[in-house]
């Protein structure tokens, strides 16, 4: 929620998801503004999380592969890859690369937009980011 499409992000989320039409005329500010003061206010009161917080496994190279490729083209101002490509551009097989796009999605380190009108395309999400960034991944860090 730190970023200012947060909210159109989600909307368009889960317009994909059930393969319907991206919300257009939808008012996100207030929308965003909302979510943020309820986030504040259900804010848990102790300095202890709700969840004990766990390390993040490591990654199998593929899945860092694909990663590492998504944070080039991110840092040369490019904001997602098409899926077709990936694979080759991470040097990932194609029979397995499925397999670990799917995984980097269901933990939201990427986000793949299923485009009718065209070739699906990638993006890095900022918990992808953050993990390059933990392990010093990214080009020029």
């Amino acid at each position: 929620m730190d970023r200012e499409d947060a909210v159109e992000r989600l909307l368009a989320g889960i317009a994909d998801g059930f393969n319907i039409a991206h919300p257009a005329r939808l008012a996100f500010a207030a929308m965003l503004k909302e979510l943020r003061d309820a986030a504040a206010d259900s804010a848990p009161s102790s300095a202890e999380p709700a969840h004990p917080i766990t390390p993040e496994p490591e990654l199998p190279p593929d899945q860092v592969k694909i990663l590492r490729v998504l944070g080039f083209i991110l840092d040369q101002g490019i904001p997602e890859a098409k899926l077709a490509s990936l694979p080759d551009e991470a040097r990932v097989k194609p029979s397995a690369f499925t397999h670990h796009i799917d995984e980097l999605e269901r933990r939201r380190f990427v986000h793949i937009d299923y485009l009718t009108h065209g070739a699906h395309e990638v993006r890095l999400m900022p918990a992808g980011s953050k993990w390059l960034l933990d392990h010093e991944d990214i080009l020029g860090v």
